[in-house]
């Protein structure tokens, strides 16, 4: 027997209401079923605010994201909780931010509603609590109550979206974060989405850094800004962040906590998932296309983590290097239309020029160059080769290949780096655009003022 708080209860039908609850024991969200995995009657006595005693089994019967569903064997009330706020607070971390922080990412819309779909990817879960940073609006629709988003901007409104663009970031994320806020406050506009080229340096605790991670960070401790800032909830970061409220989606590059991804990743059956204590920072796994939709506008992005293993590696499936089921996937990709290719290494015969001049050529990745030329994206984002930004037409002749400078600061000196922030203007397929942004007031975010601007 444990102790839940009765959260919701909704209407389903003419004769039957859902109940969610919450365990007092154990933190979690459990939805109540009757044996035999029903629904209970439309005037069931559970209420909202009721603390009951209940004997739960889990139901047998699970079916994601549905996996709050618990058996109602024995029950006794045990009385009223008047302060709801403060009692879930005290138990629950709730989301925090826009739509976007919403199930793990996956919530979707039509221009009217919100939704679920298998296209977008399933969450984690189906029930959460949710503080938001936008305005709602109580309204009724055929006799139902519902919440309108006033600034959740139809097509009707706005053309296109605005997607930041990152490459290597090496746990600068909250600067990430910042600049795109920065970029908000200076042109009046939003940004709906960040993609980030890998390398974000995600690693949760000191002792999984890599030998190169740990040299660096001697010298400069943002190395180390995923594990200071994004591990445990932090209320200051926690308002930072809400300045925006876009997601950032990145794909795996060499320096990252590969156990510990793939641990995580096991558990998550959608393209992407979430990584840090805020749910703002997204994992796309490799060869799984995800559609990104904001009102009627959508992009779907490919994602190829990791790097292909050099020649002359004695142990070829190293987890820095793309694995065997991740190859396997892409090469059964079946025929998915593919806006944005997000890559940490390039296609194997990119050349890295300098002033016009040839100065390495890459060694690059089969698996991304099999995309690039057969499905031929409209861009193709990565990083990894450090240096400034390389923005050229593909060999393909079509897909517009974007190498950007890492978020870090000049060597020798203490200024962010040119052409590290990119911005994709997309509406669809046909209009779209894209710049390497140079705006003066990036150069206010050096090594000493970028945490106080």
């Amino acid at each position: 027997m444990e102790r839940v708080l009765i959260v919701a209860k909704t209407h389903m039908g003419p004769d039957k209401a859902c109940v969610g609850a919450l365990s007092l024991h154990t933190c979690k969200n459990v939805r109540l079923l009757l044996p035999g995995n029903n629904n209970h009657p439309a005037d069931t006595h559970f209420d909202v605010g009721q603390v009951w005693q209940l004997d739960l089994r889990p139901s047998t019967r699970l079916t994601p994201p549905h996996v709050e569903d618990m058996i109602v064997y024995e029950q006794k009330p045990l009385g009223l909780q008047t302060n709801m706020r403060g009692k879930l607070l005290q138990h629950i971390e709730p989301w925090r931010g826009g739509l976007t922080q919403l199930f793990d990412g996956c919530l979707q819309s039509d221009g009217n509603s919100c939704f679920i779909s298998r296209q977008g990817g399933i969450p984690s879960c189906s029930t959460g609590y949710w503080l938001t940073t936008i305005p709602l609006t109580l309204t009724s629709i055929h006799e139902k109550a519902s919440y309108a988003i006033s600034s959740y901007i139809s097509r009707k409104e706005r053309i296109g979206m605005n997607i930041a663009v990152f490459a290597d970031l090496h746990g600068r994320l909250l600067l990430a974060f910042k600049l795109c806020a920065r970029w908000q406050r200076e042109t009046g506009k939003k940004i709906d989405l960040i993609l980030q080229a890998g390398d974000l340096g995600a690693y949760p605790a000191l002792e999984r850094l890599d030998r190169a991670t740990r040299r660096y960070a001697e010298r400069d401790p943002t190395e180390l800004g995923f594990m200071e800032h994004f591990v445990r909830y932090d209320a200051r970061v926690a308002a930072l962040l809400a300045e925006t409220d876009c997601p950032l989606v990145f794909v795996r590059g060499n320096h990252e906590d590969q156990a510990w991804l793939d641990e995580l990743e096991g558990q998550y059956e959608g393209a992407i998932f979430p990584i840090d204590a805020y749910r703002r920072v997204f994992h796309l796994k490799t060869g799984l296309p995800w559609t990104f939709q904001q009102g009627d506008e959508q992009i779907t992005v490919l994602g190829i983590g990791r790097i292909a293993p050099p020649q002359e590696a004695e142990d070829q499936q190293h987890a820095r290097y793309i694995q065997p089921y991740e190859s396997e996937r892409i090469y059964r990709l079946g025929n998915t239309h593919i806006d944005v290719l997000l890559t940490h290494h390039s296609r194997t015969d990119f050349v890295i020029l300098e002033r016009g001049v040839k100065i390495k050529a890459s060694t690059g990745m089969k698996e991304i160059e099999y995309i690039l030329d057969r499905d031929r994206p409209a861009y193709h984002f990565f990083g990894h080769y450090g240096g400034p930004p390389q923005v050229r037409t593909d060999t393909n002749g079509v897909t517009l290949s974007v190498k950007l400078a890492d978020l870090h600061w000049e060597r020798g000196g203490s200024v962010l780096e040119a052409g590290s922030m990119g911005l994709l203007r997309w509406r669809d397929c046909k209009q779209h655009s894209f710049e390497v942004l140079d705006a003066p007031w990036l150069k206010d975010y050096n090594a000493h003022t970028w945490n106080d601007v």
